[in-house]
């Protein structure tokens, strides 16, 4: 019955509950309700420290009086989603698991203007990086254009390799959130972030699918390393037609080679890819298997030149 209430209720503000005798199942119930509820404003809660007039706070995902299962956590989503009071908002050991919920929560913020998403330093385990994202730009209430989560990289794909480490989505999880809050957005163009070297950053167009709905037409991923390891998952995923909403890629500075290009030339003559504009200038490549079967592309010849 109270999640009947919860999911049409427009005035109430606030619900406390007895955190010990609420069980995980009906947290679940609940936090769906308030998700689904697209004018509630029910975003403060004592048991989850939402208290009125609070403009930050942080929450680390594995500590279980923060989140004590994946199915709380959809209830914390809730309070999150129709809380009016926050401009920032902290998480730590971000996870798959959270991502879906979490989206929804974020894409129905309209005051929310801060998300961090902190993790470990992989190299120094000590040390937490704190990624920024400006969640109304994302989510394209701002009218925001072009949106660069990666400002540290130069067009030729050069950077500082330690402001380019800050900028780095290192978990699937933040790639796959980044998608999600794009996935809605019809004035977005352009989108520039750093998913890692390799194959991890390979992976890319596969995390982001959720954005292939929006207005996002060009992906920049220039000098982000993708190298011969990550390449042929990234083209491979572009020729199964993966985020076939985008027209325009940048992969200059990326240590491409014409012997891990053969996905590449299959996307480019693949229905599925509808890539107009390519940049792998800054590589070491030569062109001649990209151009290989020129007939079948669509690639547009002033950018195709950028080799």
């Amino acid at each position: 019955m109270l999640a009947g209430v919860l999911r049409a209720n427009t005035t109430l503000t606030q619900l406390d509950f007895d955190g010990e005798s609420l069980p995980d199942d009906d947290r679940l119930i609940l936090g769906k309700a308030i998700l689904e509820n697209e004018h509630g404003k029910l975003g403060l809660c004592d048991n989850y420290g939402l208290k009125e007039s609070q403009s930050s706070i942080e929450f680390d995902l594995k500590n279980k009086e923060h989140v004590r299962s994946t199915r709380s956590w959809c209830l914390l989503a809730g309070f999150l989603k129709a809380n009016r009071t926050l401009v920032s908002l902290t998480f730590h050991s971000l996870g798959p698991e959270h991502v879906e919920y979490l989206a929804i929560a974020l894409r129905g913020n309209k005051t929310l203007k801060n998300v961090f998403l902190e993790a470990k330093d992989k190299a120094e385990g000590t040390k937490d990086r704190k990624l920024k994202l400006d969640l109304q730009a994302l989510t394209g209430s701002y009218g925001v254009k072009h949106v660069d989560l990666c400002p540290s990289l130069k067009r030729d794909g050069s950077s500082k390799g330690a402001e380019l480490f800050k900028e780095l989505l290192d978990n699937k999880a933040m790639c796959t959130l980044i998608g999600e809050l794009v996935a809605k957005n019809t004035v977005i163009e352009s989108l520039c972030l750093n998913p890692g070297q390799g194959a991890e950053g390979g992976r890319v167009l596969e995390l982001m699918q959720a954005c292939k709905s929006s207005a996002l037409s060009t992906l920049n991923l220039n000098g982000i390393g993708l190298g011969p390891r990550g390449s042929p998952q990234l083209f491979e995923n572009l020729n199964a037609g993966m985020c076939a909403n985008l027209t325009k890629l940048c992969l200059a500075g990326n240590n491409l080679q014409d012997a891990k290009l053969d996905n590449l030339v299959a996307a480019l003559s693949n229905d599925q890819c509808n890539l107009t504009s390519l940049d792998l200038s800054k590589n070491n490549v030569t062109g001649v298997l990209v151009f290989r079967d020129r007939k079948s592309t669509r690639l547009n010849s002033s950018h195709s030149q950028d080799l």
